[in-house]
Order: structure tokens, then C-alpha cells, then sequence
């Protein structure tokens, strides 16, 4: 599994797991895809698909640990992803 998905160490996580996402471990290829999510509906126990994953969103391997799948959903191109308009905005 490491060799396939997870060949570099920074797409490990804690030396036993692979902090990637489905869409980018697969190339963005929509036939894997469609051929992964269907197997693995299938199979007994509870599927799990993180937010993101059902649009095939990727991951940013430049962050930290499971951050890297945490990333907020791109609402648009813009810088923020189009949540704000503000630069450098401080909470009171």
C-alpha cells in the first residue's frame, strides 16, 4: 500500500497509515474512482467519505500530519478560497 499511495514519507502518516485522499492517491482518474467507491460500498462495515471526497478534492501535502486533509473547501479561485474579502482579518 505504501509503494502505490504512499511512496514518499511525507505521504505517511505516524509510519502505519496514508494521509492522502481518495481523488489524488488514484490521479484524479474518475473510472478508478467510481470502480473504488463502488467496492468499497459494497463491502460489509461502514463506508467512510470524508467532506471533500464525494467532489474529488485533493489534498496539500505542505501541511503538517492530517492537516493536509483538512483543508477548507475551494469555493472559488480567489485568494481564501472566496470566504472573505479581508486580508488580514483579527477576531475580537
Amino acid at each position: 500500500m505504501f509503494k502505490t499511495f504512499g511512496p514518499d514519507k511525507n505521504m505517511q502518516l505516524y509510519d502505519r497509515g496514508i494521509r492522502r485522499r481518495l481523488a489524488p492517491m488514484l490521479g484524479g482518474d474518475e473510472r478508478r474512482l467510481k470502480l473504488a467507491y463502488s467496492l468499497m460500498f459494497t463491502l460489509p462495515g461502514t463506508p467512510v467519505v470524508r467532506y471533500g471526497d464525494e467532489l474529488g478534492m485533493g489534498d496539500d501535502l505542505r501541511l503538517r500530519e492530517r492537516a493536509c486533509a483538512r483543508t477548507a473547501m475551494q469555493w472559488s479561485d480567489e485568494p481564501h478560497g472566496g470566504f472573505t474579502k479581508t486580508q488580514n482579518r483579527t477576531l475580537p
